[in-house]
């Protein structure tokens, strides 16, 4: 099975099960140990996952087909591979436990007070299920994710090229 198609085939998976570990992944595909590593790194690149604990524990952000087909329609793991520059999208997810107003304050923060862009955003992701935040580099992004998160929103990093 070549990148793409694994990748695709183990996202899915990850989705359906709502868990993923390279030793799943390993047993589901016959991959070796690096392989099985190598799709949980694009999984984490692609925001299909991202680590829960320290302990390396990885939580599914994506719940729903729909959703992840946006994320298998932008995300090419070969793509990625042969890039010289990799960029990404900071990604809000809707979901059934945030208050509309507690996100539109976790993306004021994020945002440096700009509340109507902050409405703006949460009103997209309420409506169709996600909403793009910012793009640029992973460094510049890592906080943002992470200060977010902190909120117990679900947030993805998703590579582009």
């Amino acid at each position: 099975m070549i990148l793409d198609e694994l990748f695709n085939a183990t996202a899915y998976m990850v989705v359906d099960l709502q868990e993923v570990s390279s030793e799943l992944i390993q047993s589901k595909y016959s991959v070796d140990n690096l392989q099985g590593d190598e799709i949980i790194e694009h999984l984490e690149r692609a925001g299909i996952i991202v680590p829960e604990n320290i302990d390396r524990d990885k939580k599914v952000c994506i719940r729903k087909y729909t959703d992840l087909e946006k994320i298998l329609s932008i995300y090419k793991p070969s793509q990625v591979l042969n890039s010289k520059y990799v960029f990404y999208k900071l990604i809000i997810w809707n979901d059934d436990e945030n208050h509309f107003d507690d996100v539109v304050s976790a993306l004021e923060v994020v945002l440096n007070s700009n509340t109507e862009k902050a409405l703006r955003i949460t009103l997209e992701a309420h409506t169709d299920g996600s909403a793009l935040v910012k793009t640029g580099m992973l460094s510049k992004l890592v906080p943002m994710r992470d200060s977010i998160q902190g909120k117990n929103i679900m947030v993805s990093l998703v590579a582009i090229i």
